[in-house]
């Protein structure tokens, strides 16, 4: 994550949370209250397949943004569990969503976090359909 945006997310959190391994920050169909920054440990985004065994969607180690992509949503899409102890802080999606709107250096540094992960997931993509 850039360092402007940790910034700006930093002066804005409201509490900081300690999770235990295993701990969920938030389900799927939760609503969206507030965004998370881990900032030690790590926490993974899961959804269940079918048969109930679980997709790691995202890892979100110390310094990064997990559950970005539910700040212009209703309800979380899936389940975070800490994988290991892990810090987080927490900032009310509604200050998110307002530094969008007023702050032109934070939408513009939040553009280029979200251009980075979109890159990122699609050469995860790439790898895998290489491996099959």
């Amino acid at each position: 994550m850039s360092d402007q945006i940790l910034v700006y997310l930093q002066t804005k959190a409201v509490a900081k949370k300690s999770l235990e391994k295993n701990e969920h920050p938030f389900h799927r169909d939760d609503p969206v209250h507030a965004l998370f920054l881990v900032t030690e440990g790590c926490v993974n985004l899961l959804r269940y397949q079918e048969d109930g065994s679980p997709a790691v969607l995202q890892r979100s180690g110390g310094r990064s943004i997990l559950a970005e992509a539910s700040v212009f949503s209703d309800h979380y899409h899936c389940d975070a569990v800490a994988a290991t102890q892990t810090s987080i802080l927490v900032v009310p999606v509604g200050v998110v969503r307002a530094l969008l709107n007023n702050e032109p250096a934070f939408a513009a540094a939040w553009a280029r976090h979200l251009s980075f992960e979109l890159q990122s997931a699609r050469k995860r993509a790439e790898i895998v359909s290489r491996a099959r």
